[in-house]
């Protein structure tokens, strides 16, 4: 995996990282119309780091198990956004 590769999915985790870090936030925050406003921006966040790690992926043929599991985590992070939202 090259250097590019390497900083790419260091910086789309970190991004993810803060996303978590603002839901927990806005969960403790208690405000309901603040929280919902917060992860509709965070999943759109997602989305749009998802759709990078695809176009990434077609770019880069040589790391394509890290970018899987990269998408995977933004995936998944996905999934326990949305539940929040929907609670």
């Amino acid at each position: 995996m090259n250097q590019d590769t390497k900083r790419f999915i260091y910086n789309i985790e970190q991004k993810m990282a803060i996303c978590f870090e603002e839901v927990s936030k806005s969960i403790q925050s208690g405000e309901q119309e603040c929280f919902k406003n917060n992860i509709l921006n965070i999943l759109s966040d997602v989305s749009i780091m998802v759709r990078l790690t695809e176009v990434y992926m077609l770019i880069e043929q040589e790391s394509t198990k890290e970018l899987e599991q990269l998408q995977d985590k933004l995936v998944q992070g996905q999934i326990y956004f949305e539940t929040e939202y929907t609670k």
